[in-house]
């Protein structure tokens, strides 16, 4: 869902992601999320630790 999502934006001059905690994200902070115009994605099935998640999102961002 990444990919798909990135290959859609037109181009960007950078990219602020939120990573959730270990219990996921509350609802308020979803709705606030979304309130910001924030995208929900997924970096895939597996729950990741926060350092692996930030890495995979850094090597995602930055594949063509």
């Amino acid at each position: 869902p990444l990919g798909s999502l990135l290959n859609a934006l037109p181009a960007m001059d950078g990219v602020f992601a939120l990573i959730g905690p270990e219990g996921g994200f509350t609802p308020d902070e979803v709705a606030l999320a979304a309130k910001a115009r924030c995208r929900p994605v997924s970096l895939g099935p597996r729950i990741l630790r926060v350092e692996t998640a930030a890495v995979a999102l850094a090597a995602r961002l930055l594949l063509p």
